[in-house]
This record gives C-alpha cells, structure tokens and sequence, in this order.
C-alpha cells in the first residue's frame, strides 16, 4: 500500500499553484502556502497547526525557483529535480518588503547554476504569511523570530538531506537584506553539520551600542497594548508617513519603493507597530563565536547602517576581514536605479558571485572532509 502524499518525501512539490515563466530564459517559478499544502493532504493539519503555534503565524508563502534545462534531465518531475538538486538558496526580504523586491537574483542563481533552487519567502506578517493575533508578541517579530520561523518551514518541507546520505549533502545557503540580515547571526548551527549551510548578510541594520538608532525604531513602533491599539495606530500613521519610507528607501529603484509603499499600506498597523518596536528593542544580544561559511557585504553610503561602526562591531563578534566586504552603494546596493544603476549593477554581480562561491566553498569542504 503506498504511503499517503504527507507522509511521502517532497510531497510538498506537487502543491504549488501555476507554474509561470521568468523573464530570464528556462528559468520557471511557481507560489507556495502552508495552508494550500494542507488543504491538498501534502501535509497534516497537526504540522500546520504545530508551525502556527511556534511561529505566531496563521499561514507561510513562498515562491520556488529552478531552471527548466535540470526539470528534463529530471524527467520533467519537480519533485526529482528537488530531490537531486545541491543545494536551495532561501532570499529572506527586508522588514516591510516582499520577495519582489529580490528580483531578478533569485532566477540568477538559477540560471547561473543550474542544480540550485532559489526559494523566496513572505516573512512574519508581511505577504502571505500574516500573524494569527491581531496584536503580534514582541517575540515573534523581532529578527531571531524571522530565523526561528525559516529553520521549522525549511524542517517542514525536508530540505537537508537525510541524516543517512553517504554523498555531499545539499547545501542551504541564507540571504538576507537589512533586518532578515540581522535574522542571520542568530541562525543556531548546533544540529547542522560544518559545511551544510552558509549566510550572507546584505547591509544588515545590527544596530550594536547604537542607542540612538535603538531608540529611533522603538519611537516609530511605539509598544502597542489592547488598551493603547487605536490610538499608537493613529500615532504611527503620523510618525511613519509615506515621505519618510521614500527617505529611507532613496537608494531603491521606483519598482522597489512602490513595493514597500504596497507593503506599508497592506499591512496591519499593529504589524508595522510592533516589527518596528522589537528592531529597537534590542531584547537578544549577540555574542562573539564563529561564523562559519558567513560572509557580510556592506554599502558605503548606507544610510541605516554606519559602516565604520558596522566594521567594529563585525570585529568584536569575531568576523574575520576576508568575510566582511564594502562594496560602492546604499542600503538598496543590489536594487538597481536609475540613480545608482552603475554601481548597483557591478553589486548584483558581486552578491551573485558571492552566493554562488558561499555554495560552492561549502561543497568543496564536503568533499575535503569525506576524503579524510
């Protein structure tokens, strides 16, 4: 008797809604959500509803990436090019963005390596992936919760090899942008082997000692409360106006502002409130310990983040200076604009690069060591 579909490795594939065609030749991508893969038996309601209890979340959307040249030599089957791919680059967007705001790298990655899969999720409270409260806990929006949440979906869907495989096993490789890069130094590599996964941080806004900066987030979110609901909300429409989301984002191209704009406008005020608050808050501190396979890529001209602060306090965690780099460019230095498009342009090569080179040091080192 076969197994039913939740029990079945990569069930989960067959879940997705209509495949679309990038604009980037033979690269195809196609929507996911928890809730969908229940509602279809690709996973129990018990695992829904375990992922909604840890995570604060009433339901999670992604969007998958992969190259259709590796979909024929998979016989065309989605769940065999997942099976056999090396590895799954996840893009973890910004606080008060989407994925969109990624493109096109994460159909790069794909075109310029054919046996990755790029995974693009909505992360807490934004997108898809709205809260169950109405008023989220502080602990479930800050950047920790961001890696909690992305560590049980990527657990759900079975995207590590199996403690069983004799080969190298797939790669994991984190990206995120501004506060998802903060998310990435609180990633726990405890129950991961060395060279399994690998982040890199993409101007991420680790506000350190920077009281200034601490107090900034927390005055926009203000700390909501039911008693205090409606009016921190109407407080936080005077404090965050739309001018001020365009000074923040003037690196970005008029594509991304309009996103965040979408974002901001779309989303709960009590979201927006309390995301903000726990940036500042500063409830989890970070501490000096390796960091392997985690590389750090920062603008000159970073508005959020001062680099010669971010530098130092890099060097106190314990980064090395091979895995810290400076590239010319804003806090949007990947988002190419018509202001920056030069340089933004010369930073996606070098963010491709660095991803693809995170993911192949990573295999490299796998190989090494089984050799041994």
């Amino acid at each position: 008797m076969p197994k039913p579909p939740y029990r079945q490795r990569w069930a989960w594939v067959d879940g997705h809604s209509a495949v679309e065609q990038e604009s980037i030749s033979d690269i195809e991508c196609a929507n996911y959500a928890l809730s969908r893969l229940a509602d279809l038996g690709l996973m129990t309601t018990r695992q829904l509803a375990d992922f909604q209890e840890a995570t604060g979340l009433a339901d999670f959307a992604w969007r998958a990436f992969w190259n259709k040249t590796s979909l024929g030599k998979a016989g065309n089957d989605l769940r065999s090019l997942m099976r056999r791919t090396q590895g799954f680059v996840v893009f973890m967007h910004s606080w008060g963005g989407s994925p969109t705001t990624w493109d096109p790298l994460p159909a790069l990655i794909c075109a310029a390596n054919p046996r990755l899969v790029s995974l693009t999720p909505d992360l807490n409270g934004f997108g898809g992936s709205p809260f169950l409260s109405e008023i989220p806990p502080l602990d479930k929006c800050d950047p920790y919760a961001i890696m909690q949440t992305i560590v049980h979906w990527i657990e759900i869907l079975g995207l590590r090899s199996s403690p069983r495989a004799r080969q190298r096993r797939r790669v994991v490789t984190f990206v995120g942008h501004s506060t998802s890069g903060v998310a990435l130094f609180y990633f726990r590599d405890q129950a991961w082997l060395d060279h399994e996964h690998a982040r890199c941080a993409i101007a991420p806004t680790l506000l350190g000692t920077d009281d200034l900066w601490h107090q900034f987030y927390k005055a926009l979110g203000l700390k909501v409360s039911p008693g205090n609901l409606g009016s921190a909300l109407d407080k936080l429409k005077i404090q965050l106006p739309a001018t001020l989301i365009e000074n923040l984002l003037s690196g970005a191209s008029q594509a991304t502002r309009a996103e965040y704009l979408q974002v901001f406008e779309s989303t709960p005020r009590s979201t927006l409130a309390q995301t903000f608050y726990a940036i500042g808050a500063r409830r989890r501190e970070l501490e000096t310990r390796s960091w392997l396979n985690f590389h750090v890529i920062l603008g000159h001209d970073d508005r959020l983040v001062r680099v010669s602060s971010m530098l130092d306090f890099l060097d106190e965690l314990g980064f090395a200076p091979d895995q810290i780099q400076v590239v010319m460019g804003d806090h949007y230095l990947f988002n190419v604009s018509d202001q920056n498009r030069r340089l933004h342009m010369r930073n996606r090569e070098t963010v491709l690069g660095e991803i693809l080179y995170l993911h192949e040091q990573c295999r490299e080192k796998q190989m090494y060591a089984r050799e041994r």
